[in-house]
């Protein structure tokens, strides 16, 4: 049985913030640990979420989507990244951000009350 379309979304989230954290982790620059650090915290706030049934409801959809959609950027950023030039460390830094920002707006959401009718 396939995932509701949220928690799958959460999922694959997870696993972009993983690619970013370790294609950043043989970086040396300060920016870029505190950055990774920002990218541990969001894999195990959205670990703590997964199994919410909040992720099984259609209020999910639009603030799952938008996490993945961040995790995507901050994966293609952390790819592409230059630890060495200031600017790339700064944009990667700001989608890094924006990903906190929609992780917690995630939880935040998922502590509302839902009622599933099966």
């Amino acid at each position: 049985m396939s995932e509701p379309e949220a928690k799958q979304n959460v999922l694959d989230c997870i696993d972009r913030c993983r690619e970013a954290f370790s294609a950043t982790e043989s970086a040396d620059n300060p920016d870029l640990c505190n950055h990774r650090k920002t990218i541990e915290e969001v894999i195990e706030l959205l670990e703590s979420l997964k199994e919410k049934v909040f992720l099984k409801t259609k209020k999910a959809l639009t603030p799952a989507y938008l996490v993945l959609e961040s995790s995507q950027n901050v994966a293609e950023l952390a790819e592409e990244l230059d630890a060495d030039d200031d600017d790339s460390v700064q944009e990667f830094g700001d989608a890094v951000s924006r990903l906190n920002e929609n992780a917690e707006k995630l939880k935040g959401a998922s502590k509302q009350h839902s009622v599933i009718v099966t």
